[in-house]
């Protein structure tokens, strides 16, 4: 199905969500779309857009001022910085980042996802099968099923995000048309949230097809690499094994050779080894502002004007930390493992910028600043996959296969194979896998939370009993629904 642009009544509808949890007043300055409702939900072209403004809103959320790098990395102390905002984050996990309160501690815009969610789901089924064209071996009614699909896959990925990042989170499933649609909700308790994830993820694997599309939109394997995910988080770990088995030995996927390993960040298409990922190109109206794009501080300290990818940028990798994970007893030599010599670079000192996200295209004109092309953000690819299948191996006992697994990425890497592991000293081992292997991408803080072996700033009894791994809830969503409370952790500190 070809990516179009959004039409003018999808950038209405896109414009107009809101979360469930603000004020009827600004709601009724906000929807705007129920003018158009009755003309909008039509036709193929109609859903199309709305699916495509599904996608552009989950990329705000997300790289929304390096929201995804921020909750997923940076806690988890690879990465260093001089911002005033951040500092503390890597050193000590407080996360008093004011600055970033808007994007880290704010889900207004999750829930926008999840009611443009809804609204598709709703809005499709009522039409028939027959205002689709079919694609390939796709009939129209398959093509209208993706597109359901799509929506239901999108909207397990918003509530997962929500639920590693707060907890806790309301439920909002049936579609916000206008304000008199609002309902006010307390949370949900997490474990019945992800009851939902895991249903929500089902369906889409069921309406979805693998696909031989570039990754830029969900199809079956990104449904299945995400109830890998989910389960891994709730330790299932015999689903993780059988999703991650699904994905590996059915989508098609295929690692990218070490000697191009670079190319999974690259701009203009994406590898045989993602599974979805966020492109951000302008051939699909994805251009980032200068401001927002995440080039910039993971490839220069200040300004806007990018230049040179090998600056100090304002996180980096300090060159003793970096060791700890890439000078291990089977490779003493880091320059050996093909990670180490792809994703990172010496710059000053011991400062080492990191180069996935450094291909960058300049389109500034005079009063609009713009990346053109930026490297894509991968949410999900076939190694993250391998190696949770090998994790889920360790902690079913099986430790013979789970070195096996593992070491079909230590293989790539070029980096001497697992031996003799077992038990807790293999499942950390993994572990340290997944962070050489996935660092930048928006996993390792999340990856340590699943297995528990905690960064140090987390040890404390205290701030695990209250749940100190999440993070607090922008205050302006008490201001707009009373019967949401603070993460406890927070009270009396955020």
């Amino acid at each position: 199905m070809k990516r179009i642009k959004l039409s003018l009544y999808s950038l209405l509808l896109v414009g107009a969500l809101t979360s469930m949890s603000s004020c009827k007043k600004y709601l009724d300055n906000e929807l705007k779309n129920g003018t158009y409702d009755n003309v909008y939900w039509n036709s193929q072209q109609d859903i199309e857009a709305a699916v495509n403004g599904g996608y552009a809103l989950y990329r705000t959320a997300l790289q929304n001022k390096n929201a995804f790098f921020i909750w997923g990395d940076l806690p988890a102390g690879m990465y260093a910085t001089e911002s005033s905002y951040l500092k503390n984050v890597p050193e000590s996990g407080d996360f008093k980042t004011s600055y970033y309160e808007d994007a880290c501690h704010d889900w207004t815009n999750w829930y926008r996802i999840i009611n443009q969610c809804n609204m598709i789901i709703d809005k499709t089924a009522q039409l028939p099968a027959s205002k689709f064209k079919g694609a390939g071996i796709l009939s129209p009614e398959d093509v209208k099923n993706s597109y359901i699909g799509e929506a239901y896959f999108l909207r397990a990925l918003a509530y997962f995000s929500m639920v590693r990042v707060w907890g806790d989170v309301p439920v909002q499933n049936s579609p916000i048309y206008k304000a008199e649609d609002i309902k006010i909700k307390a949370r949900s308790p997490q474990d019945s949230v992800l009851n939902l994830v895991m249903g929500d993820a089902q369906s889409a694997s069921a309406l979805l097809h693998f696909s031989t599309q570039d990754g830029s939109r969900a199809d079956k394997g990104a449904a299945l690499s995400l109830l890998s995910h989910v389960s891994a988080w709730r330790h299932k770990y015999d689903q993780t094994a059988t999703y991650a088995d699904s994905v590996i030995n059915q989508g098609g996927y295929q690692l990218e050779p070490a000697a191009t390993l670079g190319r999974l960040f690259k701009t203009g298409g994406l590898s045989s080894e993602t599974i979805f990922a966020l492109s951000n190109n302008d051939a699909n109206g994805e251009s980032n502002p200068q401001s927002s794009g995440f080039s910039i501080p993971m490839a220069q300290a200040t300004g806007i004007t990018f230049t040179d990818p090998n600056q100090v940028p304002l996180y980096w990798g300090a060159a003793a930390t970096l060791s700890t994970y890439y000078k291990t007893d089977e490779n003493p030599d880091p320059n050996k493992d093909a990670r180490y010599k792809t994703y990172f670079k010496l710059k000053s000192g011991d400062k080492y910028t990191f180069l996935k996200y450094s291909d960058v295209v300049n389109k500034s004109t005079a009063g609009s600043p713009l990346y053109k092309d930026q490297s894509p953000v991968i949410i999900f690819r076939l190694a993250d996959i391998i190696l949770l299948k090998a994790e889920a191996q360790a902690n079913l006992g099986q430790d013979g296969a789970a070195m096996t697994t593992a070491n079909i990425v230590r293989a790539r890497a070029g980096v001497d194979p697992f031996v003799g592991y077992s038990g807790q000293i293999l499942k950390r081992a993994i572990l340290a896998e997944r962070i050489r292997e996935l660092t930048g991408e928006g996993q390792n803080y999340f990856d340590m939370l699943r297995t528990g072996f905690y960064p140090n700033w987390l040890s404390s009894q205290d701030r695990q009993q209250k749940q100190g791994w999440l993070w607090p809830i922008a205050k302006n969503i008490f201001n707009n629904n009373p019967l949401i409370v603070q993460n406890e952790w927070w009270k009396g500190k955020y």
